[in-house]
C-alpha cells in the first residue's frame, strides 16, 4: 500500500491488522488523489473485503466516464462509476472482485471509505487485467441519507 518511499509518512500498520473505516473521501480526493504510486505519480491504493475473494488490493484507476442511472424509492440518480485494477497485475495474480463480491465498500489505506462495488472483476479470460467498477462513497451517502434522514452510515 506504500510503493513510494516518501509517501509512507505518517501511516502506521493497525492495530491487530485491522483498518478501521472512519470517514468518507471527498470526490475531489477521488479525482485527485493524494497517495503515489512507485514512480511518484498521484494515485490512490485501496482495499476491500468481499464475500467471494476476501481481502484484495488495488488502484483506482483514472476513468471516470461510466455513469449509472439508479431508481429506488421514488429517488432518480446518476452516479460516475470508478475503476479500480488490481494493485500487481503481473501474470497469475487475481482480479480485484469476482461475482458475490458486489456492494463491499472499498476504502483507502488511511481507512476512508471511497467507493461502493458495483460490478466488474474476474471474467475468467484474464484476471490480471480485469476491472472492477464502483460508486464513489461519498455520492452513494448522499443519495440514501436524501431518502433516510438522520440516518449514520460510518
Amino acid at each position: 500500500m506504500f510503493p513510494h518511499v516518501t509517501d509512507r509518512e505518517g501511516y502506521a500498520y493497525p492495530e491487530y491488522g485491522l483498518l478501521r473505516i472512519r470517514g468518507v473521501v471527498p470526490l475531489d480526493e477521488i479525482l485527485h488523489p493524494k497517495h503515489l504510486d512507485a514512480k511518484g505519480d498521484p494515485a490512490m491504493a485501496v482495499v476491500k473485503n468481499g464475500r467471494t475473494t476476501g481481502t484484495t488490493v488495488g488502484w483506482m484507476s483514472g476513468l471516470k466516464s461510466l455513469v449509472r442511472y439508479y431508481k429506488f424509492i421514488n429517488v432518480s440518480f446518476m452516479s460516475r462509476e470508478l475503476t479500480v485494477v488490481p494493485y500487481d497485475n503481473k501474470p497469475g495474480r487475481d482480479a480485484f472482485s469476482d461475482a458475490g463480491d458486489s456492494g463491499s465498500v472499498i476504502v483507502e489505506r488511511g481507512g476512508r471509505a471511497v467507493a461502493v462495488l458495483t460490478g466488474g472483476g474476474g471474467s475468467g479470460i484474464t484476471d490480471a487485467t480485469d476491472v472492477t467498477f464502483a460508486s464513489p462513497y461519498c455520492e452513494v451517502e448522499k443519495r440514501i441519507k436524501e431518502v433516510f434522514p438522520g440516518i449514520r452510515l460510518i
